[in-house]
């Protein structure tokens, strides 16, 4: 680490700096999901010797780890992707940036706001990946000396596109947001001629010490980075007959059009994390004449085939049929038929609603996509989402498991629901990046103890945004109780607040254990533990209710 250090920063003479404890030192990772090492915390003896030589994985897993300088404080700018790497035990604070164009342009040209004045924060902002983060531009913004008169799709401007389509691609495939120079070389681009496209693609100044001084580049939202790929396979499969889908790559001889986009909908369903569900909306849309004609200066050829379009239009149906689990990649097939026009399973949904009394009672997996579907495509208010409306039902809670996800609030009492709600809302609510839930009333619903342990996982998780858990009335006991303890002990940024656990069976052990972390929290996560715990018996049953207040 030490040798590292003066790699960075030259000016460090070993004799100045004879110990490292009386300084205080600030590490900050910018980029983290793009750090290619393998941090296995688990695997590996940790580094306590500062002047111990050691691989670069095991010295970043040894200072996050806090054995190595431990006296330091880190700062971690990353993107969701990147902040799994880290167990949740060696993070003290999760902050979501979510800047805004307006927002920098305030920090930039009219200087830092209040809050953000301080000269280390605002050295930061301006060094840092934190703009890049929050989806802006951020670097040199010029402007092309081209005339309004010039044609939009000159033979330059068709060899740029081609080519940040080609990276955009590329780089999607191997997970990559930021690019180097020689990233851009390898796809024939020119830096200077990029210019003229200053508003999808933007260079990023890192202006490090010493001699780690580089220039990196990126689109300047994930979204043009999917679209510009989908139209370069789009575009090598329109004009060159190429399926760069295939591994290894098909000519157009060997593939029909319609067995090109199944190959497109298998993709995007083989990935785990959803990484190519906006490349496949895209590339489906290309599909359609009345966009090919907007591109028809790039494309050798327009035209809709509608043999091809119904084909597509039914594999995607047949992938719905299935009845995936995955609610998230179920409802992305839903967009797909919307982006090719055709909205009859959405129309079979409406009406079987209209002509049953109860129809969620007897919903197939794809209706409650199409029901989903149709919720978070229209101008209803999403915020608060009450179970009780539809139909008390586990079955109907966790076929609208997306909407619950997109709320803030989430009424779930008194409605018939057991453990197996609970691994839904785990594993596709608390865990997840994409979760505005805030609020989660579960009271008087049968979850035991083995539910509130699952629950407790979700806890855990850094993602989860929940302040409010209430399971008021449970039974949970003594041993769900340890759970959730353990789940906010090993999670110092939760931001949990208000846990409600009355009528339950916690016991003195469970009540105890939950009041020592509350304590906990109290000091190491500068909550003020509220003004009231208590513990009563009131018609037999236990009541505990605690409430952290910040």
């Amino acid at each position: 680490m030490e040798y590292l250090l003066k790699s960075f920063f030259s000016d460090i003479k070993p004799r100045k700096v004879p110990t490292y404890d009386k300084y205080k030192i600030a590490f900050i990772l910018d980029g983290l999901e793009e750090c290619k090492f393998d941090l296995d915390f688990e695997k590996d003896k940790d580094l306590t010797d500062i002047t111990e030589q050691a691989s670069m994985d095991v010295l970043l897993k040894s200072l996050i780890k806090g054995t190595l300088l431990p006296s330091a404080r880190l700062w971690i700018i990353s993107q969701p992707s990147g902040v799994d790497k880290i167990p949740s035990q060696y993070i003290q604070k999760v902050t979501e940036c979510r800047e805004t164009l307006k927002r920098r342009q305030q920090l930039l040209k009219f200087g830092s706001p209040p809050d953000l004045q301080h000269p280390v924060i605002s050295l930061l902002i301006k060094l840092t990946g934190l703009l890049r983060q929050a989806n802006v531009k951020y670097g040199d913004e010029e402007t092309s000396g081209s005339s309004e008169t010039d044609s939009c799709w000159n033979t330059r401007n068709k060899d740029t596109i081609q080519s940040l389509g080609k990276l955009a691609f590329e780089e999607l495939e191997k997970g990559n947001l930021l690019f180097t120079e020689e990233n851009l070389t390898e796809c024939g681009i020119d830096i200077e001629k990029t210019a003229v496209f200053s508003g999808l693609f933007t260079r990023v100044t890192r202006e490090g010490c010493g001699q780690y001084q580089n220039n990196f580049f990126c689109f300047v939202h994930l979204s043009i980075q999917e679209f510009l790929a989908a139209f370069f396979v789009f575009h090598e499969f329109n004009n060159k007959g190429e399926n760069l889908l295939s591994k290894p790559t098909s000519v157009v001889a060997d593939l029909s059009a319609s067995d090109f986009y199944k190959k497109a909908v298998d993709k995007a369903l083989d990935s785990e994390k959803g990484d190519w569900d906006l490349f496949l909306r895209f590339l489906l849309g290309l599909s359609l004449e009345t966009n090919q004609s907007l591109l028809k200066d790039l494309l050798k050829k327009t035209e809709h085939n509608t043999k091809t379009n119904k084909e597509t239009i039914d594999y995607i149906k047949g992938k719905i049929s299935e009845e995936i689990q995955d609610s998230d990649k179920n409802l992305n097939l839903f967009h797909c038929l919307n982006e090719l026009n055709d909205q009859s399973l959405v129309k079979e949904v409406k009406k079987k609603m209209l002509s049953e009394k109860k129809a969620f009672e007897n919903f197939s997996a794809s209706e409650w996509s199409a029901l989903t579907f149709v919720l978070l495509m229209s101008d209803v208010n999403l915020d608060v989402f009450d179970l009780k409306k539809y139909l008390k039902s586990e079955k109907v809670f966790l076929g609208m498991l997306p909407v619950v996800k997109v709320s803030k609030t989430s009424l779930l009492s008194w409605c018939k629901l057991s453990e197996e709600s609970c691994t839904g809302l785990t594993s596709s609510v608390l865990t997840s990046t994409s979760s505005n839930l805030i609020e989660l009333d579960l009271s008087h619903n049968d979850l035991l103890d083995s539910g509130v342990k699952l629950l407790a996982n979700g806890l855990k998780s850094l993602q989860c945004k929940v302040e409010s858990l209430k399971l008021s009335g449970c039974q949970v006991t003594e041993e769900g109780c340890f759970a959730l303890a353990s789940a906010l002990d090993s999670n110092p940024a939760s931001p949990l607040k208000e846990l409600d656990l009355s009528y339950n069976h916690p016991g003195d052990s469970g009540s105890k254990r939950l009041t020592a972390i509350a304590e906990i929290q109290k000091d190491n996560a500068d909550i003020v533990f509220g003004p009231w715990w208590r513990t009563s018996v009131e018609a037999g049953n236990e009541e505990i209710c605690c409430r952290f207040e910040v």
